[in-house]
C-alpha cells in the first residue's frame, strides 16, 4: 500500500505478489500482530515525513519485519536478531536507492537534506556522517549474519547476497 500510495505501481505489485498469503493470513486473524505492526508502520512513516532520526526509522522498520516474522515462524531469538537487521540494511539501500527519486516527487526518505538535491550531493556534503553509520550498519549486519552461521545452502546464499550489496550496491549508489 506504501508503494502504491508512491506511485511505485511495479514495487507494490511485486510485494503484493510475494506476500499477499502473508498480509492476509496476518489480518484475517486480526492478531495483535498486525495492530502492532499497523502502530510501528504508523511510527516510521511519521518520523519519515518529519525527517526524523534514521536510526529510529530504522529500528522501527527492523522491529515490525522482525515480529512478523516471529508470528510465523519459530526460532531461536538470534535468527530474530538477523532478520531485523537485514530488513534494516535492505530499507537503508532502499531509501539510498530511491534518494533522487523521493527528492523529486516529494516523497518521505530519512536521508533526506534540504542542501543535498541529488544522492550525489549528499554524498559529497555529508560523507563523514554517512560513512560511519553505513560502516556500523554493515558491522551490525555481519555480526548478526555470523550469530546464526551453519553450512546450509540457505545461509552461503543469504551470506553472499548481502556480501554483494555491500560490495556493490553502495559504490553504486555513491558513484
Amino acid at each position: 500500500k506504501d508503494n502504491a500510495a508512491d506511485g511505485d505501481r511495479a514495487k507494490a505489485f511485486f510485494a503484493n505478489m510475494l506476500f499477499h498469503g502473508l498480509f492476509e493470513k496476518t489480518i484475517e486473524s486480526n492478531s495483535p500482530l498486525f495492530a502492532a505492526s499497523c502502530s510501528t508502520i504508523g511510527q516510521m512513516d511519521a518520523l519519515q515525513r518529519e525527517n526524523g532520526p534514521i536510526e529510529e526509522v530504522l529500528a522501527l522498520y527492523g522491529l515490525t519485519m522482525e515480529n512478523s516474522f516471529r508470528y510465523f515462524f519459530e526460532a531461536e531469538d538470534r535468527y530474530f536478531h538477523c532478520i531485523n537487521r537485514l530488513a534494516r540494511w535492505t530499507f537503508l539501500l532502499d531509501m539510498l536507492e530511491d534518494y533522487d527519486d523521493d527528492r523529486r516527487l516529494g516523497r518521505p526518505n530519512s536521508f533526506m537534506r534540504e542542501d543535498s538535491a541529488t544522492i550525489a550531493e549528499l554524498f559529497d556534503k555529508h560523507y563523514f556522517e554517512l560513512i560511519p553509520f553505513l560502516k556500523k550498519e554493515l558491522n551490525d549486519l555481519k555480526d548478526a549474519l555470523i550469530a546464526i552461521k551453519n553450512d546450509t545452502t540457505e545461509w552461503v546464499v543469504l551470506n553472499k547476497l548481502v556480501r554483494h550489496s555491500m560490495a556493490t550496491v553502495i559504490p553504486k549508489i555513491i558513484n
